[in-house]
């Protein structure tokens, strides 16, 4: 099958793409106006946990007014249950500003440290690297609600039913159960096209210069698509979007570790037919108690000699012997996660001196029970020991965050700015590392 060049649509896709331009569903506007004013209401629901500092606040509209605070939908409170304030400019009151809805939780209210302030401060407008994305977990709100209306009976009818629907997030099987629903609201190559292009506009507003996205093959024709047919609706958006000189895009091959090593394999297989020069690593996500990393070991080593950059999701919901046994069997130059390994001092020593990088998503860890709070969660012990830490959102369209949350909930659980400063220069060696990438 010829390859479409990218930016020229082929007579399927713009046939697909015709359900989605009509009338759009209930909430949608609202959400596509609360996503460009910057305003919102929590997004997770789980009553937020006491602070590392001791201290709770109840959600109140007066006071986050008295106060200077603003809320964005997409950020987050130190415990990863609802919107963290940030020094902003006086607003009117949320509840009287359109499309916002009121948060249902608590949350708590903790200022960072005036160095954490200043670099936020730096960062929130400087070019910036994320290198822990996975598409579909991208997915915009609205975008889902879009896909979902084509039913008779639809999942998600209206952006309220998404965010109640993150709300319910808090465990494994919860996570997995949302990420599944979104893959079968994709029905075609154009599906895919519009989660690009919602991702690649969520890089350009964050002004996120270099992107490293998790695409899984194995989802495409587990859902019943040509994975061809759907890279070239996926390389057509995010050629558009580095022609606009916005960025640029690059993908990482995804293994889902449930499906086993066969489906691992084929995925390469995939890419040795024809190879697609913006795949420039793999990765093995999925339930990682599902199958030991020594099954996948050589998968890996296909994959180093096809000169493909090595990844590893480990050390999430498993103990400090996935993230070891990653290391032992299949030798990724950086870890997904990784953070379960600050329970194994030996290993942490290993990871830092080794220079292994660990690429943390700190909303991702507390929304789907991977830590149970913030001043549960390992981030800081792992900068600590010296482990090179890069910050990243990990599935942004579940969990409802930004890569500037992220950064401001490591703040608020009390991150320097030195190290906060680490963790962007970490993130820039590493994109430098996959650009100069060679098998060894």
């Amino acid at each position: 099958m010829k390859e479409a060049r990218p930016g020229s649509p082929s007579k399927n896709q713009a046939q697909t793409e015709k359900p989605l331009t009509g009338t759009p569903a209930v909430g949608v506007a609202q959400e596509e106006e609360t996503e460009r004013d910057g305003l919102g209401g929590a997004e997770t629901g789980v009553e937020a946990r006491r602070s590392p500092g001791g201290r709770m606040d109840d959600e109140d509209d007066r006071g986050s007014e008295q106060k200077g605070y603003a809320r964005h939908e997409d950020e987050v409170d130190s415990e990863g249950r609802g919107a963290h304030p940030q020094p902003g400019p006086r607003r009117r009151p949320e509840r009287n500003r359109p499309g916002f809805e009121r948060p249902l939780v608590r949350w708590a209210r903790v200022i960072p440290r005036p160095d954490a302030q200043a670099f936020l401060h730096r960062f929130a407008s400087a070019s910036k690297s994320e290198l822990h994305l996975h598409l579909e977990g991208a997915v915009p709100a609205a975008t889902l609600v879009r896909l979902s209306s084509r039913s008779p009976r639809p999942i998600f009818p209206d952006v309220a039913s998404v965010r109640a629907r993150r709300r319910t997030l808090g465990s494994r099987e919860a996570f997995f159960g949302f990420y599944r629903d979104i893959c079968r609201q994709l029905r075609c190559p154009a599906d895919y096209g519009l989660l690009a292009r919602g991702l690649v506009a969520r890089l350009a507003r964050e002004n996120v210069r270099w992107a490293e996205v998790y695409v899984s093959p194995a989802v495409v024709e587990r859902i019943g698509l040509d994975w061809f047919d759907v890279r070239e609706a996926l390389d057509r958006e995010f050629f558009e979007h580095e022609a606009k000189g916005r960025g640029r895009v690059r993908v990482l091959l995804d293994f889902v570790r449930h499906w086993g090593p066969a489906s691992a394999s084929r995925v390469l297989d995939l890419q040795a037919e024809r190879p697609w020069p913006r795949a420039v690593g793999f990765g093995l996500g999925g339930d990682e108690t599902a199958f030991a990393a020594r099954d996948f070991a050589d998968v890996y080593r296909r994959g180093r000699k096809a000169g493909l950059f090595p990844v590893v999701h480990a050390g999430e919901w498993a103990g400090p012997e996935s993230v070891a046994d990653a290391l032992r069997f299949l030798k990724p130059v950086r870890i997904a996660h990784g953070i379960r390994a600050v329970e194994d001092p030996a290993l942490l020593r290993a990871l830092a001196r080794m220079g292994v990088v660990c690429d943390v998503c700190p909303t991702s860890n507390l929304s789907t029970g991977a830590v149970a709070s913030g001043a549960d969660h390992p981030l800081l012990r792992m900068l600590r020991a010296g482990v090179k830490v890069t910050l990243s959102t990990d599935d942004p369209g579940l969990f409802g965050t930004t890569l500037l949350g992220e950064f401001r909930r490591a703040a608020s659980w009390g991150a320097t700015g030195a190290e906060l400063s680490r963790c962007v220069a970490v993130a820039r060696q590493a994109a430098a590392r996959t650009r100069s990438y060679s098998a060894m």
